[in-house]
């Protein structure tokens, strides 16, 4: 069995979806998202956050939030990807100017190594 330990940051896309954590590259292969922590260095401005498991295009609220100007949100509920097409997505509900930084922990775990 193969294990690997990931990070990956980044910023949102205005309300476009950005993938946070890649689905799954084979069958047999698992992503378990250990951590995920936003920040909002806007000034003025307050930003509602999604982040979603997507499956077969569908997507699965499991962390939504407001977050204030210079403020952090965390969240270290552990989300399994067992699936080729199960990913991890981020968007911002209603802004199309700012930035929301992430940063996310997880780690690919190969059965089939």
């Amino acid at each position: 069995m193969g294990f690997r330990e990931v990070g990956n940051e980044g910023f949102t896309n205005d309300t476009t979806q950005v993938e946070v954590v890649p689905a799954p590259r084979k069958a047999g292969v698992r992503h378990v998202l250990r951590d995920i922590t936003v920040y909002n260095p806007n000034g003025g401005a307050s930003e509602e956050i999604l982040v979603s498991v997507k499956k077969d295009g569908t997507d699965h609220v499991f962390f939504h939030q407001t977050l204030g100007t210079d403020a952090t949100a965390h969240n270290d509920e552990t989300i399994v990807l067992d699936a080729t097409d199960e990913s991890v997505v981020i968007e911002l509900e209603s802004s199309a100017t700012n930035q929301i930084h992430w940063v996310v922990a997880y780690a690919e775990i190969d059965d089939t190594e």
